[in-house]
């Protein structure tokens, strides 16, 4: 009974072992991989670092969408198509004084998540939030001085619902927008007639 239970807790071991290095070849795999799909760019003024990979095999591409990709120490953007290697994941610009300028995430080409961009003095210039390579969602804007001045939604790229426009002396200014146009709002009124009211 012993050399039984001997023979089950050895085999255990040995499962155990094989499995926490078959895990640990898997990781220093995919590390290996994801440092081979880092690429940095120095333009003199800006430094761009960022994840590029050979696109599936099989991509639908929209005809609507910009798709970002890597050739020859260049990122391109080309409407419904790329070609060369496809931007995928963080991807990160930054200030000659180390300052970011841009953050966000690509997925097979295309911008998803929410992106933010800097002014060369560390203040958040925008927040803008990004589905699927179009523009949806909420976004903010500062000035220089970390002052909000606009906020609102985007749908498909374009403005919807109410933008607001925050002014200098503290008041605001809100802007109704359907599919990006401005729509003027009707003033509703306490003393509206209805059409049962009899007119005195």
């Amino acid at each position: 009974m012993s050399n039984q239970f001997e023979i089950k807790a050895y085999s255990i071991v040995i499962l155990f072992t094989f499995l926490a290095n078959s895990t640990k070849c898997y990781s220093q795999e995919k590390l290996e991989i994801t440092a081979l799909n880092r690429i940095t760019i120095n333009h003199g003024d800006t430094v761009c670092q960022f994840y590029a990979i050979k696109p599936p095999a099989k991509t639908n591409f929209s005809q609507e969408k910009n798709y970002y990709w890597y050739v020859k120490d260049t990122i391109l953007i080309t409407q419904s198509a790329f070609d060369g290697k496809i931007l995928n994941g963080g991807y990160k610009v930054f200030y000659p004084n180390k300052n970011l300028l841009e953050k966000g995430q690509f997925k097979y080409g295309l911008k998803t998540g929410t992106w933010k961009n800097w002014y060369p003095n560390g203040v958040l210039r925008q927040t803008v939030n990004w589905s699927n390579g179009n523009i949806n969602g909420s976004f903010e804007e500062h000035d220089q001085s970390g002052r909000k001045i606009r906020s609102g939604t985007y749908k498909n790229n374009l403005f919807t619902g109410h933008v607001y426009v925050y002014l200098e002396n503290g008041g605001s200014q809100k802007i109704y927008y359907q599919n990006g146009k401005i729509v003027i709002e009707k003033a509703k009124t306490e003393n509206a007639i209805k059409p049962n009211d009899k007119k005195l």
